[in-house]
């Protein structure tokens, strides 16, 4: 049982936030996450795996049900003294076309992150710029674009209305980071400023500077 207990999961849900008790790598992320809920080695019951920053990871799974099943799983020991895991809810997106687009969408307004995500089709690993070619239309990225563009803006307490994206978008581009291709479009916002996140991960956000700035 968690030290906080979290309401049930939405009918709908596919993806989970997981705030870590120290800082993980993606892959010691996934081997604890199988020791957890008893997934084989090759067992890939999630199509996508993000550290944003080392305390927070970013799960979508293939289906309600094993995001539900990973759910109960480990909320019996999130926030115990040997857990990896502190603390867990449900994710803000929904499948993984919504995942992906929401991260290019804030590599597109600069945002900071350490690593790419990890990506599976039909249990085949993918790199991030084939997944996105895929399943993120230049629609759900402008959708996302502007959300994040109206969140910026009421974060900053501007009452000028968020400035919708120029149309159309630029063409898809390379950015690398340590030595990996990111997928993302240009964008002609400004810089972006630090976009208010939900007070769940307000400890988890890495701020020691080690992160890999996205130039775009």
């Amino acid at each position: 049982m968690t030290l906080v207990e979290q309401p049930e999961l939405s009918q709908s849900a596919t993806s989970l936030l997981f705030k870590l008790a120290s800082k993980q790598t993606q892959e010691a992320f996934i081997f604890n996450l199988h020791n957890i809920c008893g997934y084989w080695p090759k067992q890939r019951p999630y199509n996508f795996v993000h550290l944003p920053w080392k305390q927070l990871a970013v799960v979508n799974f293939v289906s309600n049900e094993e995001c539900v099943f990973c759910f109960h799983m480990v909320q019996r020991v999130a926030g115990t003294p040997s857990c990896p895991i502190a603390d867990l809810r449900e994710g803000m997106h929904t499948g993984l076309h919504e995942n992906l687009a929401y991260f290019c969408a804030k590599c597109s307004m600069k945002s900071v992150y350490e690593t790419l995500p990890l990506v599976w089709v039909s249990n085949q690993e993918v790199t991030v710029e084939m997944a996105v070619k895929m399943f993120v239309t230049e629609e759900l990225l402008q959708s996302f674009v502007e959300k994040l563009t109206g969140r910026r803006a009421r974060s900053s307490g501007s009452a000028r209305p968020p400035r919708a994206p120029r149309a159309p978008l630029p063409e898809m581009k390379a950015a690398k980071t340590k030595g990996n291709k990111i997928p993302t479009f240009y964008s002609q916002t400004p810089d972006a400023m630090a976009l208010s996140e939900p007070p769940f991960l307000s400890d988890a956000v890495d701020t020691g500077g080690s992160a890999v700035v996205i130039n775009l």
